[in-house]
């Protein structure tokens, strides 16, 4: 990681979608749009990268950017551009099961995903919220086991966040073939372990011709910890939580309190002044 002045040589920036490009309220703040509107007229380019399913980054890609572009979805588990699909990594096929299982005993609620499909078995509170903030809902299927013989991308657990973290520490202690980690204090993030937003960003940097240490990447949460330690300059929001602003080579204010645009400005990216 690097805290140098940029040069303004062309650039991946690397944006987090919750608690980083949204605000409380899950919409973009103005700040940013201009922001990565200047970013891109500056030539750089901008991906987002998010534990959410594709069909809704995409959605927030058309808004951000006014096309699909290159994303990361599913916390590294899905990259795409348009509807190419450029890299996947999904759960081999007894870890989803096993996940189920042990997810069911701690009565948490289980979302499975694959490729652009969402599959749970009952709609439960936390699901139900899920489904508002990416703007489309999941397919109810009788047994989550059978759907998990198919492609499995992800598993998103949802619940009291003691026995969400009991859980990720579970999977780490016994399966080592995923990986699991905390978007949020109540939901936890299960890939495979070949999957990561830091390993899907390295990937789109290099299909982009971009050397490493020109991707700038934010974030707040536990799953984008890689992803800013591995950046060329790691942002974390104010909002962030503690090991990421520890990780990152700059913290900002939150996504309440324009975020992007106040380290884009302080990093020499966006003049002062500008909105």
């Amino acid at each position: 990681m690097s805290t140098s002045t940029p040069d303004h040589a062309r650039s991946l920036f690397v944006f987090d979608v919750d608690g980083t490009l949204l605000d409380a309220r899950l919409r973009i703040p103005a700040s940013t749009r201009h922001a990565v509107h200047e970013l891109l007229k500056g030539g750089h380019r901008v991906a987002l990268a998010s534990a959410r399913p594709p069909r809704s980054i995409a959605q927030l890609s058309r808004d951000l950017l006014g096309r699909v572009a290159e994303m990361i979805a599913l916390n590294g588990a899905w990259v795409s551009e348009g509807d190419a699909m450029l890299l996947e990594r999904t759960l081999a096929p007894d870890d989803a099961p096993a996940i189920i299982a042990y997810a069911r005993a701690q009565e948490l609620e289980i979302n499975l995903f694959s490729a652009r499909e969402w599959f749970v078995e009952h709609v439960g509170p936390g699901i139900e919220a899920e489904a508002e903030i990416v703007m489309f809902g999941p397919i109810v299927v009788d047994d989550l086991l059978v759907s998990s013989r198919q492609v499995t991308h992800k598993m998103l657990l949802i619940g009291d966040p003691e026995r969400v973290r009991d859980v990720r520490d579970w999977v780490q202690a016994h399966l080592p073939e995923v990986a699991a980690s905390r978007s949020k204090p109540n939901y936890c993030e299960l890939v495979s372990h070949d999957a990561s937003k830091a390993d899907a960003m390295t990937f789109l940097a290099k299909r982009l011709g971009i050397p490493p240490e020109r991707v700038v990447a934010f974030g707040d949460g536990e799953n984008d910890l890689p992803m800013i330690q591995r950046a060329g300059i790691g942002v974390a929001m104010g909002n962030a939580m503690d090991d990421v602003k520890k990780a990152a080579d700059f913290t900002t204010t939150s996504h309440d309190e324009d975020g992007i645009a106040h380290a884009l400005r302080a990093l020499g990216y966006l003049p002062y002044g500008a909105p």
